[in-house]
This record gives C-alpha cells, sequence and structure tokens, in this order.
C-alpha cells in the first residue's frame, strides 16, 4: 500500500450521536488497530446544515412556525449544536478543506490510497442528507470500500429505472462492498448481481473499556430512564412516561429540539444541559434503564451491559430491519417489543451478556478480517 493516508467519508456532522460515533469508530479502529492512516473527508451538504441548524431559512409556512418555537428556546438548541460542534472537532481527524457538493470533492481522490464510505445510512437515498458522494460519484480511477453502509429503510430496487441503473452504475465502481443489515444484503446484490457481505457497525468494533474512556462524568445525580429516540413519536413516549410512574423513576433525554417540537417539557421529562457524544455515552453507562428507537441506542445499551427496550413504534416501517438485524445477530430479539408486549414484562428483566458477546463475536472478528483485507 502506497503512504497515502485512506479518505473517509460518512455522516460525521450530522450532530448526531450514532453518527459522530460510528465516524470516530472507524477511524480509530483504523488507526489504532490496523495501522492505517486516515482522516475524515470534511463533507457536509446543504442538506445536512439546514438539518441541523437551529433556525432555518424558511420555504414553506411549517418552516415559520418551526423557527417561532425554536426561537423560544433558542439558546438552550443553540448551545446543544455547539456542543456537537465543538466535540467533532475536537475528537475527529478532519480534513483540513470543508466541501458542500460532489463538484467540489473532484480530484480530490489523488491524495488518498484508497476511499471508504460507511457506516451509518449513507445509501439512504430518501433522507434530508442524501447526496451522491457517499456514493463516491466523484472519484475515478481509485479503489472504493463500503463498509458496512446501510439504507435504512430505503429499498434502492424501488426507485424508478433510471435511478436504479444510475446507483448500479456508482456500485460497480467499488472494489469492496459490505453493508450493515439483511436487507441491505438482498437488495444490494440484487442491484449488483454480486455476493454483498454483512459486516458490524464500526461502534461494535470498540470494546466496553474502550467507550468507558470516552463518556463523560456522570451528568445526572439520581437514578433515572435515559429515553433515546429518532422520532419521540407520542405513542412510544407515552409507553415511557408509563414505566416512569410504574418505576418512580424520571426520565432524561437529551435532543433538545425533539425536547420542544415534541412538547416533552411539558410531560415532565427532563432535558441534560449540554449535548454531545461524550454525554449520551455517561447517560447511558449510568442508567437504571434505556428506553429507545435508535440503532446506536441499542448498541451503546449492549456495550455498557444495561438493561434496555428498544420499543417499536406502529409507524416503523417494514423495510426498516436495522435494530431488528442487530438484534438477531446479538440474540436479543425479545428485547424489540411493542408497548403493548412491554406492559406485561417485568420491565428490569436481566439480559445474559455472556451469551451475547459469543454471539456477535464472530461477526466482529469477520469485520475486522474484512476490513484489514480492504485497506491493505
Amino acid at each position: 500500500m502506497s503512504n497515502k493516508k485512506v479518505g473517509i467519508i460518512t455522516f460525521h456532522r450530522s450532530n448526531n450521536c450514532g453518527s459522530i460515533l460510528q465516524a470516530y469508530a472507524l477511524q480509530t479502529v483504523l488507526s489504532e488497530k490496523l495501522g492505517v492512516e486516515n482522516e475524515i473527508i470534511d463533507f457536509s451538504n446543504e442538506g445536512q446544515q439546514r438539518l441541523y441548524a437551529t433556525l432555518i431559512k424558511p420555504h414553506r409556512f411549517k418552516d415559520i412556525l418551526q423557527n417561532g418555537l425554536y426561537g423560544l428556546f433558542y439558546f438552550t438548541i443553540e448551545r446543544h449544536r455547539r456542543d456537537y460542534v465543538s466535540y467533532i472537532e475536537k475528537v475527529l481527524k478532519l480534513s483540513s478543506k470543508r466541501y458542500s457538493t460532489s463538484e467540489e470533492l473532484k480530484g480530490i481522490e489523488a491524495e488518498y490510497s484508497a476511499l471508504i464510505c460507511g457506516s451509518d445510512q449513507v445509501w439512504n437515498t430518501e433522507c434530508h442528507d442524501a447526496d451522491d458522494a457517499y456514493f463516491l460519484n466523484f472519484a475515478s480511477g481509485t479503489k472504493k470500500i463500503a463498509y458496512a453502509t446501510s439504507l435504512g429503510a430505503q429499498n434502492i430496487l424501488n426507485l424508478d429505472a433510471e435511478k436504479i441503473q444510475h446507483y448500479k452504475k456508482l456500485l460497480s465502481d467499488f472494489k469492496y462492498i459490505s453493508v450493515r443489515e439483511n436487507n441491505a444484503q438482498k437488495w444490494i446484490s440484487q442491484l449488483t448481481d454480486n455476493e454483498v457481505c454483512i459486516t458490524a457497525d464500526p461502534t461494535l468494533l470498540l470494546t466496553k473499556s474502550e467507550w468507558e474512556k470516552m463518556a463523560a462524568n456522570r451528568v445526572y445525580p439520581g437514578k433515572y430512564i435515559f429515553y433515546y429516540s429518532f422520532s419521540y413519536e407520542d405513542a412510544i413516549t407515552r409507553v415511557v412516561i408509563d414505566v416512569s410512574k410504574k418505576t418512580g423513576l424520571p426520565v432524561i433525554v437529551m435532543d433538545a429540539k425533539h425536547w420542544v417540537r415534541r412538547k416533552l417539557f411539558l410531560r415532565g421529562i427532563k432535558l441534560v444541559k449540554d449535548a454531545s457524544p461524550d454525554i449520551f455515552l455517561s447517560l447511558i453507562q449510568n442508567a437504571e434503564l434505556v428506553m429507545t428507537t435508535s440503532l446506536h441506542g441499542t448498541i451503546f445499551s449492549t456495550r455498557f451491559e444495561k438493561k434496555f427496550w428498544y420499543i417499536n413504534g406502529k409507524n416503523r416501517s417494514t423495510g426498516d430491519d436495522r435494530t431488528s438485524s442487530l438484534l438477531g445477530q446479538l440474540g436479543l430479539k425479545n428485547r424489540y417489543v411493542t408497548g403493548a408486549e412491554l406492559a406485561k414484562r417485568d420491565i428490569f428483566e436481566a439480559i445474559d451478556y455472556r451469551h451475547c458477546k459469543e454471539k456477535i463475536q464472530p461477526l466482529i472478528d469477520y469485520s475486522m478480517k474484512y476490513l484489514e483485507k480492504a485497506v491493505k
């Protein structure tokens, strides 16, 4: 391999703990476990910047209403946004230049020995920050690697014929493709007519003790339930509040925007003062119970060997097998429940984490070998 570094492109500026920590994990595994110099290409498109801005330029009436609501809590939301930005710039090794379009990225492959896209939902063609840059469309004549990429719940084969051909052409340029979930494996295999393997989310490649070192000091003094979601939909919030009443434990969240938008402050749910991935890790590490609808909420609950429940809402797409795939790999499908199912269960039911480790270790070992082979 040449002495050039490897370039990574992923959702590292998502101001979302899972996205930032999977980027950190991939970077750390490459540099510290495989001895491969690398940097994250500091790419964030306009859609992503808009998605995580405190206030946005209005495109429709709904945006004006949203700005009005967020404006009432401006300093809280803005402080959380700055916490994320500060953490990203402190912890991740980024390219010296920032980019916001595929056009700006053209030619940068000359600086790298290989390019890696992934992990996270970088191939979700319907998300607000979707971009062909995550399919490495800007690069030619270089080694392209996809590591544990995810389509989210979007079946790429359901796009129109022209788009299907477009993505098939982009993917034909990859030397190595691995995905994170069963559905993604099935869909990408069909699209490319190639065998596609499943690898572990990068966060699983670091050990419990490695993540413990990354966690902030205890954030909340007493016992609590940590509620971590990507939408905080009302039906699931009601389940969490019900568990809070049964157990007498307060509920803590760390997403200021959803705390405001979903009016969780009117429902007795507490918001942490500061927000960044080290605080997220601390909140999971010290919780009595974690209740989540998030893949990374689930991963870190298992990494810290916590009692947790993944609550499946009625709006959850059947194509979205991100967490069910993971829980299958861990032998923990019984933690994937609806609110009605949870009502019949012992909320503090123990988890046999020894069995879990035995189940997931072969996937971790395989993923490390795959990554080493791909980059070296």
